[in-house]
């Protein structure tokens, strides 16, 4: 798969798991910020940054990617998704209904 598609694949079938499994979500955000996520990540992980890092390396040996650091492409590439992910299921942004900008 091409990386433009291989993006749009990941960014719907993670909105649709994040909207799906809300609180699985929430329990490893916490976990993310525990004493115990090194032993935890290790484990759940390993599938998927494997995947993950296939998918990335191909992008760039096809030239679809500039080479850079891994956590560049991920803030770049899922951050906002993240971000939008969460306005949703939080029922609510950074904007006021009466202002409609955060910067007023």
């Amino acid at each position: 798969m091409d990386f433009n598609e291989g993006m749009k694949v990941q960014w719907f079938n993670r909105a649709e798991y994040f909207t799906k499994h809300q609180l699985e979500v929430q329990f490893f955000e916490q976990l993310r910020y525990s004493p115990l996520y090194d032993k935890t990540i290790s484990i759940a992980s390993k599938a998927f940054g494997e995947s993950m890092s296939k998918f990335y390396h191909n992008a760039i040996d096809r030239k679809d990617l500039l080479p850079l650091p891994f956590e560049v492409f991920w803030a770049t590439a899922f951050a906002p998704l993240y971000q939008l992910v969460k306005f949703h299921t939080q029922g609510r942004s950074y904007v006021t209904k009466n202002s409609g900008s955060p910067m007023r």
